[in-house]
Protein backbone atom coordinates (compact mmCIF):
# COMPACT_ATOMS: atom_id res chain seq x y z
CA UNK A 1 0.00 0.00 0.00
CA UNK A 2 1.81 3.01 -1.12
CA UNK A 3 1.38 6.00 0.66
CA UNK A 4 -0.10 9.83 -1.09
CA UNK A 5 2.69 12.53 -1.38
CA UNK A 6 -0.32 14.34 0.60
CA UNK A 7 0.52 12.58 3.59
CA UNK A 8 3.92 11.63 3.48
CA UNK A 9 4.41 15.48 3.15
CA UNK A 10 1.79 15.57 6.14
CA UNK A 11 3.92 12.89 7.89
CA UNK A 12 7.07 14.76 7.12
CA UNK A 13 5.82 18.17 8.44
CA UNK A 14 4.23 16.52 11.98
CA UNK A 15 7.94 15.12 12.65
CA UNK A 16 9.22 18.00 11.54
CA UNK A 17 7.38 20.18 14.38
CA UNK A 18 8.20 17.18 16.81
CA UNK A 19 11.71 17.51 16.42
CA UNK A 20 11.67 21.20 16.96
CA UNK A 21 9.50 20.47 20.31
CA UNK A 22 12.09 18.21 21.24
CA UNK A 23 14.94 20.36 20.65
CA UNK A 24 13.24 23.46 22.70
CA UNK A 25 12.41 20.84 25.39
CA UNK A 26 16.17 19.38 25.66
CA UNK A 27 17.37 22.78 25.43
CA UNK A 28 14.74 23.74 28.28
CA UNK A 29 16.22 20.94 30.68
CA UNK A 30 19.25 22.30 30.28
CA UNK A 31 18.53 25.52 31.37
CA UNK A 32 16.72 24.42 34.49
CA UNK A 33 19.71 22.07 35.44
CA UNK A 34 21.84 25.20 35.27
CA UNK A 35 19.29 27.43 37.00
CA UNK A 36 19.63 24.85 40.18
CA UNK A 37 22.84 24.76 40.25
CA UNK A 38 23.51 21.09 38.77
CA UNK A 39 26.14 20.50 35.57
CA UNK A 40 23.85 21.23 32.42
CA UNK A 41 25.87 19.05 30.57
CA UNK A 42 24.76 16.00 33.00
CA UNK A 43 22.21 15.39 31.05
CA UNK A 44 21.53 15.02 27.02
CA UNK A 45 23.33 17.79 25.36
CA UNK A 46 21.33 20.78 23.77
CA UNK A 47 22.34 23.22 20.94
CA UNK A 48 21.45 26.54 21.56
CA UNK A 49 17.67 26.71 20.50
CA UNK A 50 15.96 28.63 17.54
CA UNK A 51 13.01 29.03 16.29
CA UNK A 52 12.43 26.95 13.62
CA UNK A 53 12.01 27.57 9.97
CA UNK A 54 8.84 25.82 9.91
CA UNK A 55 6.77 27.38 6.47
CA UNK A 56 3.30 25.87 7.90
CA UNK A 57 1.15 25.25 10.45
CA UNK A 58 1.79 23.48 13.58
CA UNK A 59 -0.63 20.14 13.66
CA UNK A 60 -3.32 20.34 16.29
CA UNK A 61 -2.62 17.42 17.90
CA UNK A 62 1.08 19.13 18.94
CA UNK A 63 -0.49 22.37 20.17
CA UNK A 64 -0.93 21.24 24.16
CA UNK A 65 2.48 20.18 24.16
CA UNK A 66 3.31 23.74 22.41
CA UNK A 67 1.63 25.61 24.46
CA UNK A 68 3.17 23.10 27.87
CA UNK A 69 6.76 24.21 26.60
CA UNK A 70 5.56 27.95 25.79
CA UNK A 71 4.55 27.99 29.74
CA UNK A 72 8.27 26.28 30.68
CA UNK A 73 10.08 29.09 28.63
CA UNK A 74 8.15 31.97 29.97
CA UNK A 75 9.41 30.49 33.97
CA UNK A 76 12.47 29.59 32.83
CA UNK A 77 13.20 33.51 31.34
CA UNK A 78 11.57 34.43 34.45
CA UNK A 79 14.08 32.29 36.85
CA UNK A 80 17.04 33.57 34.36
CA UNK A 81 16.20 37.12 35.04
CA UNK A 82 15.51 36.97 38.93
CA UNK A 83 19.30 34.51 38.62
CA UNK A 84 20.62 37.83 36.86
CA UNK A 85 19.66 40.11 39.16
CA UNK A 86 20.51 38.37 42.48
CA UNK A 87 24.18 37.70 40.69
CA UNK A 88 24.58 41.75 40.19
CA UNK A 89 23.16 41.76 43.36
CA UNK A 90 26.26 39.88 44.92
CA UNK A 91 28.83 41.11 42.68
CA UNK A 92 28.39 44.85 44.01
CA UNK A 93 28.21 43.26 47.66
CA UNK A 94 31.52 41.53 47.13
CA UNK A 95 33.06 44.43 45.43
CA UNK A 96 32.31 46.53 48.35
CA UNK A 97 34.38 44.00 50.62
CA UNK A 98 37.91 44.70 51.29
CA UNK A 99 40.22 41.83 50.44
CA UNK A 100 43.08 43.57 52.36
CA UNK A 101 44.12 42.07 55.63
CA UNK A 102 43.59 43.14 58.71
CA UNK A 103 46.06 45.17 59.81
CA UNK A 104 45.93 47.55 62.95
CA UNK A 105 45.82 50.96 62.44
CA UNK A 106 46.90 53.98 64.84
CA UNK A 107 45.75 53.77 68.11
CA UNK A 108 47.02 57.15 69.37
CA UNK A 109 46.98 60.41 67.40
CA UNK A 110 50.16 63.08 68.44
CA UNK A 111 48.08 66.14 68.11
CA UNK A 112 51.70 67.96 69.76
CA UNK A 113 54.19 67.04 66.96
Amino acid sequence: MDESPAHATEVDWASAWAAALDELELSLDQTERLLRGEDPDSGTPAAPWAPPALDGPMPVDLRTRALSLHHRQQQVIRATAEAATALRRQAALTSRMSTAPNEPGPVYLDITA
